[in-house]
């Protein structure tokens, strides 16, 4: 893996899109090759030392190669997706930012001023890993919980893994933001309710019952037909009325 030159930074991994793609490259073919090398160690049945060994060195690699595919996601975030030149997005002060952000420190770094789909071309990347690695990125402490993990049980670090805990974390997150949003639905009907009852029971002691506005009332009815009508509503009204002050007596039993 050193037969290219690589910018370092405190981390000790590559600094540019270039000698990134080329070191995930080589190294996902060094870890094939360290897994096939386990797998042969065991099958013979070596000495646990060696292969306490072989799987040490698969570990760091493994490690080394997330925290790359984490790093190029950071670059890929930052690549404008439109044509143009964003100086916040190229210039070295801004690569400083993204980098204490990430405990890294970095000199000499200018991403390229293109778009972001002409760079992932440039790079021979699919949309999918793409995706992949801008998610490794969003998500950097599942890719530290995922190498803790791997070290406590002996295994080595996937990126699977960490893909496969994003996507939980997403799904779950959808959850909880319809669950908040159904509840908040729910409120605002609780409360429209509310007002709506309120507002029609406080009409209905508005009303004036006395004899000269029933006899007003009677008086503009002036039919048979309407007096049934009126009477038909009255008596479904009284019918809720009573539903209505059940309801309450038992709320405040």
């Amino acid at each position: 893996m050193d037969n290219f030159k690589i910018e370092k930074c405190k981390s000790n991994l590559p600094v540019t899109l270039e000698d990134l793609s080329k070191f995930i490259l080589v190294g996902r073919e060094k870890l094939a090759s360290v897994r096939a090398e386990i797998r042969a160690i065991e099958k013979l049945k070596l000495a646990q030392a060696v292969r306490d060994q072989k799987k040490e060195e698969g570990r760091m690699l493994a490690e080394a190669l997330l925290d790359a595919e984490v790093r190029i996601g950071e670059l890929l975030k930052n690549i404008p997706t439109a044509q143009g030149t964003r100086s916040d997005l190229t210039s070295v002060h801004r690569w400083t930012e993204v980098g204490n952000a990430s405990n890294h420190t970095c000199e000499n770094l200018s991403l390229p001023q293109k778009t972001k789909s002409q760079i992932v071309k440039e790079f021979n990347f699919t949309t999918n890993q793409q995706k992949r690695f801008e998610i490794l990125a969003d998500n950097k402490d599942l890719v530290e919980q995922v190498k803790s993990e791997a070290r406590e049980n002996n295994k080595l670090p996937t990126r699977s893994r960490v893909l496969y805990l994003a996507q939980e974390r997403k799904k779950n997150e959808q959850e909880r933001s319809l669950n908040a949003a159904a509840s908040h639905d729910y409120q605002t009907f609780c409360a429209a309710t509310a007002k709506k009852f309120s507002n029609i029971l406080s009409e209905i002691r508005k009303l004036e019952v006395d004899d000269k506005h029933l006899k007003a009332w009677a008086d503009y009815l002036n039919g048979p037909l309407n007096f049934k009508n009126e009477q038909r509503k009255a008596n479904e009204a009284v019918a809720k009325i009573m539903k209505i002050n059940n309801f309450l007596k038992g709320l405040s039993i």
